[in-house]
This record gives C-alpha cells, sequence and structure tokens, in this order.
C-alpha cells in the first residue's frame, strides 16, 4: 500500500441475535491512516449514523432484527508507505435489544483495495 492509496475496511458479524440497535467504535492508528468516510451496510434502519473524528457509529432499528453479514464499511486512505497486517484495525461493539446488552458473537474484519 502506497501514501495516499485508498481502501475499504469491512466490519462482518456472524450473528447478532435479537437487536434493536448497535454501536461500533473503531480503532486504527491515525498516524498510518485517515478515515475518509464509514456507512453502514443495511437500509433498514431508522438511525444510521458514524461519526469521523469519534471513529463510532450507531445504527438503531424500528423491530427486533438479526444483523448479521457485512454490517460496516469505512474507507480509509494510508498516510504513508504500508503493508496492511491483521490487527491494524479493530472494532469494540455493543448490541442492544431495547435496555438488555446482547452478546456479540464473530466479528471479523476483512481489507478490500
Amino acid at each position: 500500500m502506497k501514501s495516499g492509496d485508498t481502501f475499504f475496511v469491512k466490519v462482518s458479524m456472524e450473528d447478532s441475535g435479537l437487536i434493536k440497535s448497535m454501536a461500533l467504535t473503531l480503532y486504527s492508528d491515525d498516524s498510518a491512516f485517515e478515515i475518509i468516510d464509514g456507512k453502514w451496510l443495511n437500509h433498514q434502519a431508522v438511525i444510521s449514523d458514524f461519526n469521523k473524528e469519534n471513529k463510532d457509529a450507531a445504527i438503531a432499528f424500528k423491530e427486533e432484527n438479526n444483523y448479521c453479514g457485512e454490517i460496516f464499511e469505512l474507507e480509509v486512505q494510508a498516510k504513508k508507505d504500508l503493508t496492511i497486517i491483521e490487527g491494524m484495525f479493530d472494532v469494540d461493539a455493543v448490541l442492544k435489544n431495547g435496555q438488555e446488552t446482547v452478546a456479540c458473537k464473530g466479528i471479523t474484519i476483512s481489507y478490500d483495495k
């Protein structure tokens, strides 16, 4: 990866269980990457938000929903020449069904140029 190259970081989830909302906090090296944009990959949500300064995102559904597969995409630009390796990006997820917290299962991160 060369300085200035843009690529996508995709967050996938194996199985959310029944949820009404979810929050993601994304972690990356600010000296190596610039976040360009981020978006949820679901159009059935009543709220889907991304704050690139805070590197967090929230989504909410009107009804209980089982959310799985590719769920979020981050557009990133390399600030320097580097090799993309596992662990360069990380994510914490909080899943809720109303006030009840739901255990998060099987979140993975993949890279796509």
